[in-house]
């Protein structure tokens, strides 16, 4: 088995990236939804115009709503990223400390025994 070589900053640094995405692309389909909503119907009022917008409108839903859930799941691949690295450290903290342990207690029954 190969060595295990984790960065937990790394980590935590990839975490921010995956939020700064998500910030943006959530932004971009605010900023679009706000241009849409003060530009009115600009298809017409006609029977024409109505089909064009309920076509459009359901359209720029859809695509919303799917922008939305991958944001939501940037998020979340974030705030793993971040758990998984307090997760490596909390491990290598406590690897850490029992060896100490160990060698302390190994140490102490030499100079006994």
């Amino acid at each position: 088995m190969k060595p295990l070589n984790v960065d937990p900053e790394l980590l935590r640094q990839t975490g921010g990236a995956l939020d700064s995405a998500a910030e943006r692309v959530d932004a971009l389909v605010q900023q679009v939804s706000g241009q849409l909503a003060t530009a009115g119907e600009v298809w017409g009022g006609d029977d024409l115009g109505f089909l064009i917008g309920e076509c459009f409108g359901g359209a720029f839903e859809l695509a919303a709503d799917c922008l939305e859930a991958n944001t939501d799941a940037l998020w979340e691949y974030a705030d793993r990223l971040r758990g998984m690295a307090e997760a490596y450290v909390r491990v290598e903290e406590t690897n850490t400390q029992l060896m100490l342990d160990m060698g302390r207690a190994l140490d102490s029954d030499a100079r006994q025994g």
